[in-house]
């Protein structure tokens, strides 16, 4: 039963972190990486305050992903672009918090486990996991800036795409270590 949690966990990593649009939907919703958060959520939520504290938070950011698969795209650059989307920027920025807190309650939940389970190489990862997770975060952020520097920009954007994709895949390798280790 664990360990189908921690399958589920993984797979909603990939929903959850690849964000990769067309015409400005989302063509791997966050909401599919809520649903399998909320589910593995479910299994967990007892073991410990962390697992519980996602639980209740995951709901939130399930409804709130709903009003994020559409984003209008970007026509033009510059201020009457950010105020003119303002509301979506505003969205992104809390559902960006809250994500950050729900991810870190889920390692920490897992740290949580393995320290348990006398499975310290299985918590030092999941604080490594965290720091990955929490570094790719702030170079998005960055990005916002530095995509605006033409020479440097697309490439330093195509960098960022590359590791979320190389962090989702290894997270997801991650919780199936958890699965077995852990279940």
């Amino acid at each position: 039963m664990e360990a189908d949690a921690f399958r589920l966990l993984g797979l909603g990593f990939l929903f959850e972190m690849i964000d990769f649009r067309i015409a400005g939907f989302d063509v791997l919703p966050d909401i599919f990486g809520f649903i399998l958060f909320g589910k593995a959520l479910a299994i967990l939520g007892g073991k410990n305050g962390y697992f519980s504290r996602a639980k209740k938070l995951n709901p939130v950011l399930l409804i709130l992903s709903v009003l994020h698969i559409y984003e209008r795209p970007v026509q033009q650059s510059g201020t009457h672009v950010i105020l003119s989307n303002l509301p979506a920027l505003v969205l992104g920025i809390a559902i960006a918090i809250m994500e950050l807190v729900h991810v870190y309650d889920v390692f920490m939940g897992i740290r949580g486990l393995a320290q348990k389970a006398g499975n310290l190489a299985i918590a030092q990862e999941a604080d490594s996991k965290w720091a990955q997770y929490l570094g790719l975060e702030i170079a998005i952020i960055l990005g916002f800036i530095i995509a605006a520097i033409p020479s440097i920009g697309p490439l330093y954007l195509l960098g960022v795409l590359l590791g979320t994709i190389a962090l989702a895949f290894s997270i997801r390798g991650y919780m199936g270590r958890c699965g077995e280790s852990l279940a």
